[in-house]
């Protein structure tokens, strides 16, 4: 039988080295669904209660006025499964808008960060499943851009998180 327990939403950290920016109009859908539907999506966290998914979804829900979290204990053998006590698929309207919600704000909130992304791949992080090679290729030079015009407008040298930021494993 899974551990479950409560937790504060101060209790864990944010992912400092997530690959995803977000943007102002996902984070916005996010806390706007968080603030009239309520909670419903998980977010993952290590052993340590480091975010490892879901730092948008932490971030909008302590905006949205929510201080607590259910927190079940896994080892990625199950599928953890939130269900909603107070919604009925199909006689109400709540978990169909959310549904459109969840989706949408996960394509709004999506943002890139190229610098991270060829920092995990330069630390050996193996993204070949997650992205062609001409998305990579692509990755790349938007981050030589974003580098070289950042050089130019402080007349200095070029800086890049590129070169590697190995995290603890």
């Amino acid at each position: 039988m899974a551990k479950i327990q409560q937790a504060k939403l101060t209790d864990f950290v944010p992912d400092a080295q997530n690959a995803n920016r977000g943007t102002e109009r996902g984070q916005r859908m996010i806390e706007d669904s968080l603030k009239e539907d309520g909670a419903a999506r998980s977010v993952v966290v290590d052993k340590n209660n480091n975010v490892v998914a879901g730092n948008k979804t932490l971030e909008a829900a302590a905006r949205a006025g929510i201080d607590n979290a259910l927190v079940v204990e896994a080892d990625g053998d199950q599928l953890v499964i939130t269900k909603r006590t107070d919604w009925d698929l199909y006689e109400d309207e709540a978990p169909r808008r959310y549904a459109y919600r969840d989706n949408r704000s996960g394509e709004l909130s999506l943002d890139w960060d190229p610098d991270q992304i060829l920092a995990d791949v330069g630390d050996g992080l193996d993204l070949s499943n997650l992205f062609a090679d001409n998305e990579l290729a692509e990755i790349e030079e938007e981050a030589l851009l974003a580098s070289e015009l950042a050089s130019s407008l402080v007349g200095g040298t070029p800086t890049s998180r590129g070169e590697g930021t190995k995290r603890n494993k």
